[in-house]
């Protein structure tokens, strides 16, 4: 499992965008989650996530108070399930179709499997 750790605040509509699109070009659907971390005087991102565990079963999210984005993901990460840890933000938009199976195929090729694996990211 592949789980997608993802802080945000205040961009409710960028929340089913991230998730939207990772879900779209993922081959193994079942396979990825996600865990937001929401302030909890963030209202309207809170409403969002309940819009959002309705369309996705694998969806998650931690209410609590404004803390260091690090510390974050950190929260996010001790409740994941996945094997594979994606620390990402809600801007984050998937393009590329089979990422997961990239992804997890990359860190087949390490023994440990302790690596950074990333894509292009349209930058360069």
């Amino acid at each position: 499992m592949i789980s997608l750790l993802c802080p945000t605040r205040k961009r409710p509509s960028k929340m089913e965008e991230m998730y939207g699109s990772a879900l779209e070009t993922a081959t193994n659907k079942e396979n990825i989650e996600v865990w937001f971390y929401i302030d909890e005087d963030d209202i309207d991102s809170q409403s969002k996530f309940i819009e959002i565990r309705k369309k996705y079963i694998n969806s998650f999210a931690i209410i609590g108070p404004q803390i260091i984005l690090s510390n974050c993901w950190n929260k996010c990460y001790d409740l994941s399930r996945g094997n594979i840890c994606f620390i990402c933000n809600d801007d984050v938009t998937f393009k590329s179709n089979n990422w997961d199976v990239e992804v997890e195929n990359a860190f087949k090729t390490i023994p440990d499997e302790i690596v950074l694996v990333h894509g292009e990211d349209g930058m360069w």
